[in-house]
């Protein structure tokens, strides 16, 4: 009975010992001339407990060759043939998951080499809390049809100011950009997967739906740890929105949280949805865009 007791032991141990503590979930599709350096940068983190899932949305390029050349069975190649879009993407690699903790890396982002270092010991240090979010490097980016760079302008830090409170989620002051942020795998059994209706906005009704089942529940980890990169050009999400889509998402999330009481004080609906409005009409009349007022804006055409 000892032997068998001890045969038992040491096969739980090994399963245990098997599945990941973090799962790093990175949707794509034909992005496999960034995805590289997503992926390397999870490999190259200090703390190597670890899983990373690339949930591939039916790419036609080499990305399933690109992992493949990575060589790491820390790595998996995930089909989603019936993605539709990047919470599609989020929540197939959510149920494939092992890990005890779950995080997002968008394919043309990057993770800086101590992440998750300081996101484990803030995880550590603070265990009641169920997300985590970094701070990050925060830059706009203009490529050409070939994925070349034409200009790229950094906007800094972009949770310090204003800090990263409930307040200023509920209000859209900071931008909620969910890479590298971190929540517990079973938190998804109380607020549920990410919302495949939503286009755009998705993360931020994400981050609402965690102030809503855990108003306490959220902590800011100050380090610049994740390099973001709001992309403009060839097969980037940002170039395909238009201010139609915008409203439509940004109604959508006021109908499911508008009611709530923590949403009482928000200050954004309904003049930002105006304001949207006006420039979809200046933009259904003139074609002047997303695209054209970020370059505008930024003086990316110079």
């Amino acid at each position: 009975m000892a032997v068998l007791r001890d045969i038992i032991h040491l096969l739980y141990k090994s399963q245990t010992q098997m599945a990941p503590q973090y799962t790093i979930i990175i949707p794509t599709k034909n992005r496999s001339y960034v995805l590289w350096r997503a992926i390397s940068s999870v490999l190259g983190q200090n703390f190597q407990d670890i899983e990373i899932l690339v949930v591939d949305a039916g790419s036609t390029d080499d990305t399933e060759k690109l992992i493949n050349e990575f060589n790491d069975k820390r790595i998996r190649f995930v089909a989603n043939p019936n993605d539709t879009g990047v919470a599609s993407g989020r929540n197939k690699g959510i149920k494939e998951s092992r890990g005890k903790y779950v995080s997002y890396l968008d394919s043309d982002d990057f993770l800086y080499p101590d992440w998750l270092t300081e996101m484990d010991k803030a995880i550590k240090q603070h265990p009641e809390k169920v997300l985590f979010m970094p701070n990050k490097k925060y830059s706009i980016k203009l490529v050409d049809n070939k994925h070349k760079p034409i200009k790229t302008f950094y906007e800094g830090k972009i949770f310090t100011n204003p800090p990263f409170t409930n307040e200023n989620i509920i209000n859209l002051k900071i931008q909620c950009d969910t890479n590298g942020m971190i929540h517990s795998k079973d938190s998804i059994k109380k607020v549920g997967f990410w919302n495949e209706t939503l286009t755009l906005y998705e993360d931020y009704e994400f981050l609402l739906r965690f102030i809503d089942h855990y108003p306490k529940g959220l902590y800011f980890v100050p380090q610049v740890l994740v390099a973001y990169t709001r992309t403009y050009g060839k097969d980037s999400l940002c170039s395909t929105a238009n201010y139609s889509k915008l409203v439509t998402n940004l109604e959508q999330v006021y109908r499911l949280y508008g009611a709530k009481k923590f949403m009482e004080d928000q200050t954004w609906y309904p003049s930002l949805r105006d304001k949207y409005q006006e420039m979809a009409k200046v933009e259904e009349k003139t074609g002047k865009g997303i695209l054209e007022r970020i370059t505008e804006k930024y003086s990316l055409n110079t």
